[in-house]
């Protein structure tokens, strides 16, 4: 759980705030955008995170040449 929470950064919560909080408006029946909205958020958050992860990769393998 400690490795876990090491790794967070400003953007999870932020992303997870978001997130959470259009589920919660889409709870309360207020769904007129953001629905669109919480896939922007996700889908930006989630690609960022794999191009930083390929960007490690990729810097390991010019690395080791």
């Amino acid at each position: 759980m400690k490795d876990l929470l090491k790794k967070f950064e400003p953007a999870d919560c932020i992303a997870i705030i978001c997130i959470v909080g259009g589920f919660v408006l889409i709870a309360c029946k207020i769904d007129t955008i953001v629905g669109g909205l919480i896939s922007l958020i996700a889908g930006y958050y989630f690609g960022h995170k794999r191009k930083e992860e390929n960007d490690k990769i990729t810097y390991e393998k010019i690395k080791e040449q």
